[in-house]
């Protein structure tokens, strides 16, 4: 029922249509996409660009709540964060399967080895 009526918005492409985007899950999928339990985002209004939308989206369900976060970390935290990440199993190697993954996620936890052993040289990255 939904997708049909997806279909009528889409097939009318007038100025009444409404301004959403819709979460679409892949028929077909690659080994990245499910490590990541990747969904897509489909905009089926035209009126405005996508990323237009999905912030009125975003701020008309939470006005006063900001949508985006940055977190800073210092240099001195960032091998104890790394390391915490990689206990939840959040690495390159379990996000990207593959050789580039896995040579990201080693290439990551020798310079985090390194800062363990050599703690005065964190900042001088030798990677």
């Amino acid at each position: 029922m939904f997708a049909r009526y997806l279909n009528s918005l889409l097939e009318d492409g007038d100025d009444n249509s409404p301004r959403v985007i819709v979460r679409a899950e892949p028929m077909n999928t690659n080994d990245r996409v499910a490590a990541q339990q990747a969904v897509f985002l489909c905009d089926v209004g035209y009126q405005e660009t996508f990323d237009i939308t999905l912030m009125r989206m975003i701020y008309s369900s939470q006005p006063d709540s900001p949508a985006v976060f940055k977190i800073a970390v210092n240099t001195a935290d960032r091998s104890s964060m790394l390391g915490e990440l990689r206990r939840m199993n959040i690495h390159a190697a379990s996000l990207f399967p593959g050789f580039d993954g896995f040579t990201r996620s080693l290439r990551l936890q020798l310079q985090v080895d390194v800062d363990e052993l050599f703690p005065w040289r964190i900042g001088d990255k030798p990677f």
